[in-house]
């Protein structure tokens, strides 16, 4: 890792972790504004009607995966003409993909809200009204992806900080107007959400248009380069599927099976993968790019190491949040939601397993994806992802309880992660199993149980409270520093930590000198 590039990747992702911790403090208010403003039973039915149109614009990551791949492959060979064409294509593809979904989201959603679903008699009409603002939301959307993708691929992730920052503000806004609007809050929490969405699009249209390369729309383009994103795509499109049956599919068959309420503590759990997933995507969003541009370079070296500190970065990192979580899910629970019922912590707890073990995912598909050989990796890496709708149906069918969804999610996850290793190591030899192993899962591991056995023993000496949270919060920091550089860290990347360590120590006290 060369020093500019080493520099550029560590202000992209000081950009975004205070991006991160700022979204993460304004989210947890919203959500409990939401809840409050809507009630539980409009929280379920929102998620359900949302749930849908997220069902559908899942889709939307077939393409968005691609366009990003070829944008930063484009720029990594120094051909910014191609840069307009993968602009111009992505343009008319996602157009095309928009006329599809809406097509079949008007007829398979509002048959399922209105002859499958379990909502209120006196709450249809609403919940039709929601689906149809959350359906153009998407396709502002959807069209908003071409232009963020480039912002993502020339690295300038203070503007998608900004953006995303002030969209997370208006959200929160709107949230805590649901206290005080008179009205149909579900139905205003659904045209605010379109109103935002619309925000957001100019100002990714605006801000891509400065600094971000020089790209414009072209009458014509390539039939070759349609056929490879399609493709590529295409391939994608089976993953995709498959993290729409994990999620969406099955709280839509949960919803059947227990209502309303259930899916409301569905839905919290779900926002708490939510929080977990935007932490540690700040590591592969400044990542991602120039492991794409290094290959496109042919530097394998490089990105086989960028492959071994994202691994790193993402697993600890996302320890420092997560196991305080899952500790001390009732507290968190009680303090940020005022809920308190042992099913929501239930699920949230299990979620949180199923995030750790997914964050492990991360840095293999951007390989994959750079490489461009995905047909084995969708094909097989998927496959137990998808059985999880029906392996869940099953399971309700048979009377088992709501939470033996995100046991199979686990089963399957960890069984996709070992598909996804075989698989790396056929398109890119130069990853070793033994050093995967070794050098990362094995001191991961250890430090996992080391961390664990002693938050658990301070949960049994300090009674529950705010106490014992602070108390575990600041035991799980310490612990994780230390067990981290003795144990996950190679010599060489203690090194690096110091240095950094040191050269933040020298700045400041020239800026104390300074001033």
């Amino acid at each position: 890792m060369t020093q500019s590039s080493g520099k550029r990747i560590a202000r992209n992702t000081t950009f975004l972790y205070m991006r991160m911790l700022f979204v993460m403090l304004v989210n947890i208010f919203s959500v409990r504004y939401v809840l409050k403003g809507l009630g539980v039973v409009d929280y379920g039915i929102f998620n359900v009607v949302a749930g849908l149109v997220t069902m559908f614009s899942s889709l939307s990551s077939i393409i968005s995966s691609a366009t990003l791949r070829f944008h930063s492959y484009a720029i990594g060979e120094g051909k910014e003409e191609k840069v307009s064409d993968v602009f111009t294509a992505s343009v008319n593809i996602y157009a095309l993909l928009a006329v599809i979904i809406l097509i079949a989201g008007e007829i398979i959603g509002v048959w399922f809200i209105n002859a499958k679903a379990d909502i209120p008699i006196d709450r249809l009409i609403t919940a039709n009204w929601v689906f149809q603002s959350t359906m153009i939301s998407f396709v502002i959307g959807l069209m908003t992806s071409p232009f963020s993708s480039l912002i993502f691929a020339y690295e300038r992730m203070h503007v998608f900080s900004v953006v995303s920052v002030c969209d997370c503000v208006l959200k929160f806004f709107l949230a805590y107007s649901l206290l005080y609007l008179s009205g149909d809050h579900l139905l205003w929490y659904g045209i605010g959400l379109l109103f935002i969405q619309s925000l957001s699009f100019f100002a990714y249209l605006i801000t891509s248009r400065h600094g971000g390369g020089e790209y414009y729309y072209k009458k014509k383009t390539e039939k070759q380069l349609y056929r490879q994103m399609l493709s590529f795509s295409g391939w994608t499109l089976f993953s995709s599927s498959a993290s729409i049956g994990i999620s969406q599919l099955v709280t839509m068959v949960t919803n059947v099976f227990f209502g309303p309420v259930v899916n409301a503590a569905r839905a919290i759990s779900f926002q708490v993968i939510s929080a977990m997933n935007s932490f540690t995507g700040n590591i592969i969003v400044a990542l991602r790019p120039p492991m794409i541009k290094q290959y496109a370079e042919g530097d394998y070296e490089k990105v086989k190491h960028y492959f071994n500190f994202s691994n790193k970065a993402v697993f600890y990192s996302l320890l420092l949040i997560l196991l305080p979580l899952f500790f001390e899910m009732e507290t968190v629970l009680r303090l940020w939601l005022e809920v308190d019922d042992s099913q929501t912590v239930l699920f949230c707890r299990l979620i949180l397993v199923y995030a750790l073990i997914l964050s492990l995912n991360n840095p293999i598909s951007i390989i994959i994806q750079a490489t461009g050989n995905i047909k084995a990796y969708s094909t097989y890496v998927e496959i137990p992802t998808l059985l999880c709708f029906p392996a869940t149906w099953g399971l309700y069918a048979l009377g088992m309880p709501a939470e033996s969804a995100f046991y199979v999610m686990i089963v399957a996850i960890v069984a996709s992660h070992i598909i996804r290793l075989l698989c790396l190591k056929n398109v890119f030899p130069v990853i070793s199993y033994k050093d995967y192993f070794v050098h990362f899962l094995l001191p991961a591991i250890v430090i996992l149980c080391i961390v664990s056995l002693c938050l658990f023993f301070i949960q049994q000496k300090i009674i529950e409270g705010l106490p014992r949270l602070l108390a575990i919060l600041i035991t799980n920091s310490l612990l994780l520093f230390v067990s981290c550089f003795v144990i996950g860290l190679s010599q060489t990347e203690r090194n690096a930590l110091i240095s950094l360590i040191m050269e933040v120590m020298t700045k400041l006290k020239i800026f104390r000198w300074t001033s």
